[in-house]
């Protein structure tokens, strides 16, 4: 059975760090009919879809119709390969809202007791294009862009790792949420703010900030009435620069849900 399948995978603790690290560690993992066996949280948070509600399609059911038989084509033909055989394929994926996202799906298949299992990391393509396709129009830096564009700003103050706060954000992040300009003041208000399904890359998104760097992430939030935006976060480190190390956090978001249509060129 799949569930059997998935122990026995499980159970050969297959070293993936480094396709985890290429795919941004956003997994999938099916048999070669297609069944879903497995999805990470990245994956669920790039489709829309819940476990159970994975459990019951199959990988080539989540893309656009037009798309469906050449997937279903390609994976039939990628399983009856090698176990080391890797294959890139690219698609469109359907979110359950109906927003197209545009994939590259890197799949490799593995041999386990009960059969075959594929592997797929999923890199999205749709936040690639659309800054490659802006910066070609404005001709400016991703930096600008973003922060020329911005929602709204804001500002973290990190005494520690374990302990950062925000310091304030701009009056416009009231005109996209809803929410009073104090709510995410507070660890609570900033976390409900966020899609529970998201935290994992908000996290992400921070941890690497505090390393130095300069980083932009797609995810949600939510608004005042519960609905989700999607957005970009770019967050830059502000250095002390006698001590070296990371004291605040600057960041602009940009709410790029009006932009679906946009989503696929």
């Amino acid at each position: 059975t799949k569930k059997r399948a998935e122990a026995n995978y499980v159970e050969q603790q297959i070293d993936f760090d480094a396709m985890d690290e290429q795919s941004k560690r956003t997994l999938l993992d099916f048999d070669p009919d297609g069944n879903i066996i497995f999805a990470n949280k990245a994956f669920r948070a790039l489709i829309g879809f819940e476990k159970e509600e994975l459990s019951h399609k199959k990988v080539w059911d989540l893309v656009t119709p037009r798309q469906l038989n050449a997937l279903k084509a390609r994976i039939q033909e990628l399983s009856r390969g090698t176990t080391t055989q890797q294959a890139a394929i690219k698609a469109v994926f359907m979110h359950k809202s109906g927003i197209p996202v545009q994939v590259e799906i890197t799949c490799q298949v593995h041999e386990l007791t009960e059969g075959k299992l594929i592997r797929a990391g999923i890199q999205n393509l749709s936040l690639q294009k659309r800054i490659i396709k802006t910066l070609s129009k404005r001709k400016s830096s991703f930096t600008h862009l973003v922060e020329r564009n911005a929602d709204f700003t804001y500002h973290l103050n990190v005494q520690d790792p374990e302990h950062i706060h925000f310091e304030w954000v701009s009056n416009a992040f009231c005109k996209l949420t809803g929410h009073p300009q104090e709510f995410p003041l507070n660890a609570t208000g900033w976390k409900a703010l966020i899609h529970p399904e998201d935290e994992s890359l908000v996290k992400e998104h921070i941890q690497k900030i505090l390393e130095g760097k300069s980083t932009v992430t797609e995810y949600r939030i939510r608004t005042v009435e519960g609905k989700s935006l999607r957005v970009i976060d770019y967050g830059k480190p502000i250095v002390d620069p006698h001590h070296g190390s990371v004291t605040a956090i600057s960041g602009a978001m940009m709410d790029v849900t009006k932009h679906k249509n946009e989503l696929v060129s």
